[in-house]
């Protein structure tokens, strides 16, 4: 996100200083645009953190998590930028729901 959000405020900049309006509402197209590409990936991650983080300590989520060679492997996907989050997010909901019900029942 971060080199996503960099790439689209140098276009913003530039836009601005061609256009010699630096003005807020001209500015304010960086945040539409990156609003756009992966906001809703952004606003899904703190969703589900905030609820995670206030039911719980989230120890147990980090245990179950952690032990799950697949998640895992998702998440460093993630990390490394060699995939996005819309990709996998419903993959990692899948995912999580499954070790969850599995420690739930004990199996």
């Amino acid at each position: 996100y971060a080199m996503s959000s960099g790439k689209i405020a140098a276009e913003v900049c530039k836009e601005a200083l061609e256009a010699d309006d630096t003005s807020a509402f001209f500015l304010s197209k960086y945040q539409r645009l990156w609003k756009n590409d992966f906001g809703k990936e952004i606003k899904l991650c703190l969703f589900i953190l905030k609820g995670l983080l206030e039911r719980n300590s989230g120890e147990k989520y980090v245990r179950l998590l952690s032990g799950d060679t697949q998640i895992v492997d998702m998440v460093l996907t993630l990390l490394n930028n060699q995939g996005r989050l819309n990709e996998y997010q419903w993959k990692l909901v899948k995912r999580f729901v499954y070790i969850y019900c599995r420690d739930l029942l004990r199996l």
